[in-house]
């Protein structure tokens, strides 16, 4: 993504994300919002930035605490299964980021003890509901998954693969 002349580059983010499948074989995805009037809302899976100094591995062990308040570690979770590159804008301001996907499976007692913040979800910008398993209704037109199933879906049980939003 080359910004046109005069427009602010983008800022470059790497992330390490977890798609959090419980024992019943559900994906936790968490909602947000683009405090930006008019903008649309997209579901997102448990993870975020890698700290300066941190790898994404200790990243995602992070997170998942942040996020859920499960503490669990490192050894639990799974080999990255999927990798891409997203360009966004959010609030206005362009993003370049990076991100790797671990899956992690979560026993009847982790499930039940997962407790979702909403301020590190980001369900101050989403007025509603910042987890689900699955998501309550479908994402929006705009949400920002990719327009055909990725790579890592192929690991994943049929009913959870990603689809295009309609």
């Amino acid at each position: 993504m080359t910004p046109p002349a005069g427009a602010t580059p983008p800022a470059v983010r790497d992330t390490s994300r977890l798609l959090l499948l419980d024992h019943r074989d559900r994906l936790l995805l968490l909602c947000a919002r683009d405090p930006r009037p008019a903008s649309g809302r997209w579901w997102f899976t448990v993870g975020g930035g890698v700290d300066e100094g941190e790898d994404a591995l200790a990243a995602a062990v992070r997170e998942l605490r942040e996020e859920t308040a499960l503490d669990l570690p490192s050894e639990r979770l799974g080999p990255v299964v999927w990798t891409r590159r997203t360009d966004f804008t959010f609030d206005g301001r362009p993003f370049r980021q990076w991100e790797e996907y671990r899956l992690l499976r979560l026993t009847p007692a982790e499930t039940a003890a997962v407790r979702v913040d909403p301020v590190e979800a980001g369900s101050a910008t989403t007025g509603g509901p910042c987890g689900s398993w699955p998501p309550p209704t479908p994402p929006s037109a705009r949400a920002t998954w990719p327009p055909a199933s990725p790579p890592c879906c192929a690991r994943v049980p049929a009913r959870f693969r990603c689809t295009s939003a309609t």
